[in-house]
């Protein structure tokens, strides 16, 4: 009795997988999607665990959630221009990751696909404006004008 009762269920099994049309269909799109997530939420939770550093400031540093900031005009902008570098470059790269997923699942759809090249194109070319900007700047305050303090 057992036995014909587990073959009755393994070829209703075996039948609904031979018929089904779809055998792959949104479902796995949905485990993959919630697989990427859950990696990209481990990857984050990573990188944001090790920023809350306290560290003991110098004389003339002021102590804030991201290290310590100089008290000195010249070094405050240059350290929050720094600051602003590492989060433009985290959100060029989360830009990046995310056109790189809609490109892959474009499933050859053109404007998907053409929506997934202009998000990665454009961080690439937003995170280049930013370090060339920044470059210019110490460029043109160290050479050219010769500003007190950098150096």
């Amino acid at each position: 009795m057992l036995k014909t009762v587990i073959s009755h269920q393994f070829s209703a099994i075996r039948h609904k997988r031979h018929c089904d049309p779809a055998p792959y269909g949104a479902g796995v799109a949905i485990s993959f999607l919630n697989r990427f997530l859950a990696a990209l939420g481990m990857t984050g939770g990573w990188l944001f665990m090790a920023l809350p550093v306290y560290a003991q400031c110098q004389p003339g540093e002021t102590s804030t959630d991201f290290g310590c900031i100089s008290n000195d005009p010249l070094k405050f902008a240059t350290s929050i221009y720094g600051i602003g570098l590492g989060l433009i470059g985290v959100i060029g790269l989360l830009s990046i990751i995310y056109g790189a997923f809609l490109v892959l699942t474009s499933q050859g759809d053109p404007i998907k696909l053409q929506n997934g090249r202009s998000y990665i194109v454009y961080a690439l070319i937003g995170m280049g404006l930013a370090v060339g900007g920044f470059a210019f700047y110490r460029i043109i305050a160290t050479n050219v004008i010769k500003l007190p303090g950098f150096s």
